[in-house]
């Protein structure tokens, strides 16, 4: 995927907002966090969007989590509960059996001793077992099995409504011949979201939650900007993402929160907001990432369904800097 210097900027005049220079960008600057108010009225509530936890027994990896988990907890007003936004684990992609099986195990057990909160799970690519070492490949657990067992899960997709609001939670990682990942959403996964949007009273608002971003600007810094033009690998962004973004407009998804770049943006583009939501770890336990200090996303749903979106700090301070 390539964009020159001339095609970004006219994307910016259609709708894609690049506070100062993308290639500066690293999360610092943000756009209106006001989403588009939808026709309908629904419940007011709050919800926590919680991304990237990583958690490891190594780099305080646990004492990390059950901070930002008591910060949420702490919250004046409430949340109704936390939506995640992928690698919950650090790290299964090429890890052994049992290293997975832990990093899970901790996972949950953390959550049942330190949350009250219902918490609902998102695939990122560091959930995914073993996908990196294919000579693993028998273990019945090989591959996305083991996180569906551990989340208890029947699929890695599914869909839920609260308080007029329908919530999509995608599966985004899909393998590549090279033993790694990419980010798309397609096939059996497709159809099935397809048919739900279709399905949804058109007037119902949407929030849509993905491990790689459907749509960011936080992949345009200096690292993708080569021969004149941003060249970034499909790991990065899902690479359906003209059919991804034209199908959210169309169906009154009024929020799409993702992760996995670790920095912060926040857009609005032909009626949806896209929000990618740092993460709870930070730059991998090692301090914050680009500038974006370690936390998570504070989403209020109004009575007229208006939503607003703060980050908050949870004030980590990291045991090992790097």
């Amino acid at each position: 995927m390539g964009f020159s210097r001339r095609e970004l900027l006219a994307a910016g005049g259609a709708g894609l907002l690049l506070p100062g220079w993308a290639g500066r960008l690293w999360g610092q600057a943000q756009a209106s966090t006001s989403i588009v108010t939808p026709e309908n009225a629904v419940g007011g509530f709050r919800f926590v969007h919680m991304t990237d936890w990583h958690i490891q027994p190594e780099k305080g990896g646990v004492e990390g989590v059950v901070k930002a988990l008591h910060r949420v907890q702490e919250l004046e007003i409430k949340p109704d509960f936390i939506l995640t936004g992928g690698d919950l684990v650090f790290d299964s992609f090429k890890a052994s059996r049992d290293r997975s099986l832990q990093l899970f195990d901790l996972f949950n057990k953390t959550i049942k001793d330190e949350c009250t909160l219902k918490v609902y799970p998102c695939i990122g690519n560091h959930d995914v077992y073993a996908w990196g070492d294919p000579t693993q490949a028998h273990d019945p657990l090989f591959g996305k099995m083991m996180a569906k067992e551990k989340f208890e899960l029947e699929k890695t997709y599914y869909a839920f409504n609260h308080k007029g609001i329908r919530f999509y939670v995608l599966d985004s990682i899909e393998p590549r011949d090279d033993n790694k990942y990419r980010g798309k959403i397609h096939g059996e996964q497709l159809e099935w979201f397809k048919a739900d949007l279709e399905a949804k009273p058109l007037m119902q608002p949407a929030v849509v939650v993905t491990h790689i971003p459907i749509f960011t600007v936080t992949v345009f810094n200096e690292s993708t900007y080569k021969n004149s033009s941003f060249e970034m690998q499909n790991g990065a962004i899902c690479e359906d993402t003209i059919m991804l973004t034209s199908l959210l407009e169309k169906h009154n998804v009024k929020l799409a929160l993702s992760g996995h770049i670790h920095l912060r943006d926040n857009i609005q583009m032909r009626g949806v907001q896209y929000i990618n939501g740092g993460a709870v770890c930070g730059s991998w336990w090692k301090g914050p990432h680009h500038g974006v200090q370690e936390g998570f996303g504070v989403v209020d749903v109004a009575a007229d369904g208006t939503m607003k979106y703060e980050y908050v700090d949870y004030g980590w301070e990291a045991v090992e800097e790097g």
